[in-house]
């Protein structure tokens, strides 16, 4: 029997371009976000989509950070993944022209104050805030 592999790749390059300069835009109109890193992705026929680290210097400025871009995004779905070595707040969204973005805060496993598993929603809005709250002490 002989197997074929399709070697062909067709890389989105314009599902790529477009995600890039939907969060650049982004960005400019909100040039105080904080920004880690940032990735942007695209595969086969899906629309390309932007994932951003925020900086993480301690918990409550990471928290704070994911709370910033929360302020400049619509209707997100935020996620509080709980578990022992690489807990993470996210927040799902679109950019204002659509492009898929996840923007996400690395927490501390020590510093889970009142978390014992996942969380989702207003829930994890009111954690962050209690965590940022930190920053201003």
């Amino acid at each position: 029997m002989t197997a074929t592999l399709e070697t062909t790749i067709t890389v989105p390059w314009g599902q790529i371009d477009h995600a890039t300069t939907a969060v650049r835009r982004h960005m400019d109109s909100h040039p105080h976000l904080p920004l880690g890193s940032l990735g942007v992705h695209a595969a086969g026929e899906s629309p390309g989509r932007v994932e951003v680290f925020v900086p993480a210097p301690d918990q409550p400025q990471a928290c704070a950070n994911l709370l910033a871009w929360l302020d400049t995004l619509d209707h997100a779905t935020l996620v509080l993944r709980f578990c022992d070595d690489d807990p993470q707040a996210r927040a799902y969204t679109s950019l204002p022209d659509g492009t898929p973005i996840t923007v996400i805060a690395p927490l501390d496993p020590t510093q889970m104050h009142g978390v014992d598993s996942d969380r989702t929603g207003e829930r994890v809005v009111h954690w962050l805030r209690w965590q940022a709250l930190e920053t201003a002490d």
